[in-house]
């Protein structure tokens, strides 16, 4: 019976996988959220965003209260998180989180970029509150509507044809 649920476990990771790789291929997945850099392999969960490992590295410094950082290939995801990390993406949290990029750059220097960082997900200097968008961070909120065209994570696994998702 043991070796059953791990080999569920192992599955249900397997499926986890495929659809973060599948997530991170997406134009605005592909490269980091908060510096543009190509390449993003880690992802803040809670947050919803792709990171490149600097960037990984200094929302893991700001805190798990602010930023839960996972690799998106080494880590094992749970389905709450695979749900919540896929309805929001680099394009709807950085929507939120710096609406007015062209305003608000991301800076090049390590120092900066943490600064940045804390500035955009920590203090929230630069949501714009007079759009009423809902905070994509609030884990468990009903998700925003899917645009046309989207599906949610399970919707999916679905279609990646896997029939045994709970």
């Amino acid at each position: 019976m043991v070796a059953a649920t791990d080999k569920e476990k192992k599955r249900l990771a397997e499926k986890h996988h495929k659809l973060l790789a599948e997530l991170s291929k997406q134009p605005a997945n592909s490269t980091c959220a908060d510096c543009g850099a190509a390449g993003a392999r880690w992802a803040s969960w809670n947050l919803g965003v792709f990171l490149c490992i600097r960037c990984g590295g200094l929302h893991r410094h700001i805190g798990t209260h602010i930023s839960k950082v996972k690799s998106i290939s080494l880590d094992n995801w749970t389905t709450e998180q695979i749900e919540h990390f896929s309805q929001v993406g680099n394009t709807r949290a950085n929507a939120y989180f710096n609406p007015h990029a062209d305003r608000h750059p991301a800076p090049r220097s390590d120092r900066d970029v943490e600064r940045y960082i804390r500035d955009k997900y920590e203090r929230r200097v630069f949501v714009d509150r007079t759009m009423g968008a809902a905070d994509p961070s609030v884990v468990g909120a009903k998700p925003p509507v899917a645009a046309q065209g989207e599906a949610s994570a399970l919707t999916r696994l679905h279609e990646l044809g896997f029939t045994d998702v709970r």
